[in-house]
Parts: C-alpha cells; sequence; structure tokens
C-alpha cells in the first residue's frame, strides 16, 4: 500500500482545491497559499507571500 504523508496529502488538497487555502504563520504573515488565490481574487498566490494580516485575524485588500 503507498502511503502519503500528511504533508503530502495537505499539498494535494491545496493544490487541487477550488477554495482558497493559506498557510500562515505565528505572527500571521503569509508563508503560501493555494492558486485558487488568483481564480477568486485575482492575485497571485506567491504575491501575498510575506503579507501579514490585518491584527492577525484577516487580511485587508482594500
Amino acid at each position: 500500500m503507498n502511503e502519503m504523508s500528511s504533508s503530502a496529502i495537505f499539498n494535494r488538497v491545496r493544490e487541487f482545491s477550488p477554495d482558497i487555502i493559506c498557510v500562515l504563520d505565528q505572527d500571521g504573515e503569509f508563508v503560501e497559499c493555494s492558486e485558487a488565490v488568483e481564480q477568486i481574487l485575482s492575485i497571485k498566490s506567491n504575491e501575498l507571500q510575506g503579507l501579514q494580516t490585518e491584527n492577525g485575524s484577516g487580511l485587508k485588500l482594500l
């Protein structure tokens, strides 16, 4: 039986999900986001890397 690591499973879910999935660090800074960000928000996922959420609870885009 071919078992995938939890990291590999997460990466596949993030890659193929139609939803926005982002990983943030302990300070609320974006580490990585799914490609759905581009389709939904018209922002490339790598453009969010390094940005920080407002008050650690959400991103203010406008």
